[in-house]
């Protein structure tokens, strides 16, 4: 068997799942090739060692190269996640509309809101996952509809989040600042002045822009520093998740509290019914009122 994987968003929990997935099916016995649009290619497989498993993995270069991909050969496509890059919607539209092989599309993150991501905006116009055999989403997104994203009920599964142990490993409870990161329901302003009120340092990494108050907590962008996630946990003494509390998601801010409390950090974060699923408040973290 011969799968083809397209993996065009650029993040660690796509690349930690493309690991997995490529372990899999080497142990199965599965030809993977992958086409990817990883920018920061050399750190993330230096660190992972996932290329080993994948037979051929090559660079997105451009629709005219995409289009020359002989997909035909292949006994099915996996495609995760929504594009980040403008550039890679145009492959994604394409291939859901044209390759000749069964497609199984994959969300490893919650549903964009509109107007939050333009390949998640596209897909709903033109209704393009209509053409997948298979969409698979995370259990909790309160935000997906299948109506809206034109794909038959009986086509779509579920699944629960997961994250890789291996990498976020046991890192101690040491560490000199507290830290916080993300963006959806992210009340950051008020994290800052109480960080402000016990003269505690503070780094945030977020794709939001700055809030307009004191200023002493150092922000970083998200999205042009995701290979540090793993490093800036490790240096933290407390993770904190600020939720706002009219944000309907009961998981917002799972995947940042999970690989915390994976490396060992103390998590502080809202209480939800989701969240209580996984943190014991006092035993493995802690919920604020």
């Amino acid at each position: 068997m011969k799968i083809l994987f397209l993996n065009f968003s650029d993040c660690p929990e796509n690349v930690h799942f493309e690991c997995a997935f490529a372990a899999a099916c080497r142990k199965s016995g599965i030809n993977l090739e992958t086409i990817c649009d990883i920018e920061n290619n050399s750190f993330y497989y230096s660190v992972l060692e996932g290329a080993k498993d994948v037979s051929l993995r090559k660079k997105y270069g451009g629709m005219k190269d995409f289009k020359s991909v002989p997909f035909g050969e292949y006994d099915c496509a996996f495609i995760l996640d929504f594009p980040k890059r403008k550039k890679c919607l145009a492959p994604l539209l394409w291939f859901m509309k044209n390759a000749p092989i069964p497609k199984i599309f994959a969300l490893n993150h919650l549903l964009f809101a509109q107007g939050d991501n333009y390949s998640c905006d596209m897909a709903r116009r033109t209704k393009i996952f209509s053409r997948a055999d298979i969409f698979c989403r995370l259990e909790y997104d309160g935000k997906f509809s299948w109506q809206e994203c034109g794909i038959p009920k009986k086509l779509i599964l579920k699944r629960k989040y997961a994250i890789d142990t291996s990498f976020y490993g046991y890192a101690g409870y040491e560490g000199d600042y507290l830290f916080s990161a993300g963006s959806a329901g992210r009340d950051f302003e008020t994290l800052e002045k109480c960080a402000q009120d016990f003269k505690t340092k503070l780094i945030i990494l977020s794709d939001l822009r700055p809030p307009a108050t004191t200023g002493t907590a150092e922000y970083l962008v998200f999205s042009a520093n995701t290979q540090k996630v793993r490093e800036l946990i490790a240096g933290s003494s407390l993770v904190i998740l600020p939720i706002k509390k009219e944000h309907k998601n009961e998981a917002a801010g799972n995947s940042v509290i999970f690989m915390a409390m994976s490396m060992g950090k103390l998590v502080l974060t809202k209480r939800t019914g989701y969240m209580e699923k996984y943190i014991k408040d006092g035993e493995n973290g802690f919920f604020y009122r």
